[in-house]
């Protein structure tokens, strides 16, 4: 049997560094702050089961983002933010 292996990927939920969300529970737009990206990043919108949901785009030098969340049912989602070195999570309910 042959392995393979993949890069290491740190993931965690730094909510005083890392990620925000407001409000939560969030009604028809959550604002996503989290700290300034140095490079281009991506935010993803994923139900608890890990279906991916939406996708968005976070431009370097930015630090907040308005997602429009009306679309979704009322349960628990993740936002998942990866700036290519580091992976954040944060929990909300819609």
């Amino acid at each position: 049997v042959q392995h393979s292996y993949r890069d290491v990927v740190v993931v965690r939920k730094r909510s005083s560094e890392g990620i925000n969300i407001y409000p939560n529970p969030a009604v028809d737009i959550v604002t996503v702050s989290y700290s300034p990206l140095s490079k281009d990043a991506g935010l993803q919108l994923r139900s608890v089961d890990g279906k991916l949901l939406k996708m968005i785009r976070l431009a370097a030098g930015s630090s907040q983002v308005k997602v429009n969340v009306k679309d979704l049912p009322a349960a628990t989602y993740i936002l998942y933010m990866n700036n290519k070195k580091e992976n954040s999570w944060i929990l909300f309910k819609r």
